[in-house]
């Protein structure tokens, strides 16, 4: 008996999928050639996002180093990924883009929060993607644990609720302990 093998789709079909009148409202990912749906998140998830966006767009307030996009879509040309991270920030040192289709590149840093579905297997390989293809920064909020990681193209550092998180070289003098980033 031969097993059925998963058609991996382009990016080029993806974007023709999710142009489709049905497909114009909802939120798909295109993650390893296969059209993903994100989920409505769940409370937590809110809160989580909220913490932190709140808590960065006040330092990028005053210190303009780029801008702050919540739930926008990236995407390298050529690659069978077009993800959609809940948090990014773009460097005004990265290429200008367009404000009406798909970002052409990776953030310098892309933040996911985990939602109850999601295992950290599928969490640390879209960080991976996203380090792979220019982001120089990941983190990883896994709210049901209090935790972060943060993932950059040498380093993978776990931080607990008890540790501060920083901005790197991205975001240099940004800092927040992991406690206040989770309700």
């Amino acid at each position: 008996m031969a097993l059925l093998e998963k058609t991996r789709i382009s990016v080029r079909e993806f974007r023709r999928i999710a142009e489709l009148p049905e497909n114009r409202e909802r939120k798909l990912e295109l993650i390893a050639g296969e059209i993903m749906e994100k989920i409505m998140p769940k409370p937590l998830h809110g809160f989580v996002f909220h913490l932190v966006y709140m808590l960065l767009g006040k330092f990028l307030e005053l210190n303009p180093l780029g801008h702050l996009l919540a739930e926008v879509q990236f995407e390298v040309p050529g690659e069978d990924y077009a993800p959609i991270p809940d948090i990014a920030f773009v460097s005004f040192q990265q290429p200008a883009f367009s404000l009406d289709k798909a970002i052409p590149f990776m953030p310098a840093l892309a933040i996911e929060i985990q939602s109850p579905d999601q295992s950290d297997r599928a969490m640390t390989d879209k960080a991976g993607y996203y380090l792979k293809h220019g982001a120089q920064m990941v983190w990883l909020l896994y709210p049901d644990r209090k935790l972060v990681e943060v993932l950059t193209p040498t380093d993978r550092r776990l931080l607990t609720a008890e540790q501060t998180l920083d901005g790197g070289a991205r975001l240099p003098g940004f800092s927040a302990e992991v406690k206040t980033l989770f309700p």
